[in-house]
């Protein structure tokens, strides 16, 4: 099964809540004249002029970890994860606190094939935040990466209680069901997600209806 990531939809909106607080921050009317353009070409996911807009703030302000964030979130979006890692890894080292960068850092990570130093980032983000859903969906989609289908179900299961809205994980769940054999569980994932609208992989549900000699 192609394991659709939910992570940007969630995290978009809690990026340009931050990015509120960022604009309304203490910097020369210059430098925040130039982090308000690089907030609105967020907004607006235009991230390469976001990113030197950023890069300029950085020039004044070169110890503000929320603007290595910023530019570190903008060159994910840009599919770069070097430069992402690069700097997400300096807005940590400058603020060790905040769990939304080491998500952000973890992710890259996971799109780099690095999952131990994923899981590591997702292990610090519910740390400072255990109650942080999307974290335990991406460390689920991480061990299901690595074929940990056990701590791959627990994590799901843990975001489902979190968050009810993330019900993308009703069909990676009922794959994970169907690998232990348990296709009872199977199917009432499949059919919640056939509730909701969900669409279900057709390969999927054959080799689910052959496997449990059962048609739904």
């Amino acid at each position: 099964m192609l394991i659709k990531r939910i992570k940007y939809s969630i995290v978009f909106l809690q990026v340009l809540l931050v990015l509120a607080f960022v604009t309304t921050c203490v910097y020369a009317e210059d430098i925040k004249e130039v982090v308000g353009r690089g907030s609105n070409y967020v907004k607006e996911r235009k991230y390469s002029e976001a990113i030197e807009e950023f890069t300029k703030a950085l020039q004044s302000e070169p110890n503000d970890p929320s603007l290595y964030y910023y530019r570190g979130f903008c060159y994910a979006r840009n599919k770069n994860p070097d430069m992402a890692i690069i700097d997400l890894t300096k807005s940590i080292e400058i603020n060790p606190n905040v769990p939304l960068v080491y998500y952000d850092r973890g992710f890259e990570y996971y799109k780099k094939d690095k999952f131990d130093d994923a899981i590591a980032d997702f292990n610090k983000a519910l740390e400072l935040k255990p109650d942080f859903a999307s974290v335990y969906y991406d460390r689920a989609l991480t061990f299901w990466a690595k074929g940990d289908f056990d701590q791959s179900l627990s994590d799901y299961n843990k975001a489902l209680e979190l968050d009810p809205k993330l019900t993308g994980i009703y069909t990676e769940r009922a794959n994970i069901y169907y690998k232990k054999k348990n296709y009872d569980l199977a199917w009432e994932d499949v059919h919640k997600a056939q509730e909701l609208g969900i669409v279900v992989d057709v390969p999927f549900l054959e080799a689910l209806k052959k496997d449990s000699g059962r048609d739904k």
